[in-house]
């Protein structure tokens, strides 16, 4: 496992040993999430607080995209990867979620007036993508079809504090960081896959 810590990424072994495994990340401002793409590349969301500049960098690659300039993405903040190879990307300061193919280097606006969204996930198992809204502490879901069209967005449950960053595990456990109290909040159990 890898994790992002400011400029830096540490591996985290089966045991709990960290080592550094990239350093002084471009970018600056420190990493918002980080994902591996299906290749093994690593994928991760910068600010550069100085300039104001968001940058997706690849720990190998260097610059993949300006993230401010190329597809005028405010400040994303959060990023999931599903094994497709869609990158789920909430834009904080966008008030929106965008999805860009890596096949094709192709960006889409997948849900709008998401207002300060923040953790995101896609569940591929039950078809539905979720997110978080930072200001109003909520967790919501939409469907999401085989084209990667997100339909009607609804309304999970509504939070305490500040809700940050969001997953769910393989049982379907979801799970919210609230950031004010400096908790995990085991939230509620996703119906069962649709997927067979």
């Amino acid at each position: 496992m890898v994790l992002a810590n400011n400029n830096t990424f540490v591996e985290l072994d089966g045991d709990g040993n960290a080592t550094t495994w990239y350093d002084d990340v471009p970018g600056g401002g420190g990493s918002f999430g980080a994902a591996f793409l299906p290749d093994g590349r690593l994928l991760a969301v910068f600010g550069n607080q100085q300039e104001d500049l968001w940058e997706f960098t690849t720990a190998s690659d260097g610059v993949l995209f300006d993230a401010e300039e190329d597809v005028e993405i405010t400040s994303p903040n959060g990023l999931y990867i599903d094994h497709a190879g869609m990158v789920w990307i909430s834009d904080f300061g966008g008030d929106r979620i965008v999805r860009y193919d890596t096949n094709t280097g192709t960006f889409a606006e997948a849900v709008a007036g998401t207002v300060r969204v923040n953790g995101i996930f896609h569940d591929e198992e039950r078809d539905l993508l979720f997110w978080t809204l930072y200001n109003a502490s909520q967790l919501w879901s939409a469907p999401v079809d085989g084209a990667g069209v997100v339909g009607a967005p609804t309304m999970v449950t509504d939070l305490e504090g500040r809700s940050d960053g969001v997953t769910l595990d393989s049982c379907g456990n979801a799970y919210v960081v609230d950031e004010d109290d400096s908790r995990i909040l085991s939230l509620i159990h996703i119906s069962e896959p649709t997927r067979q």
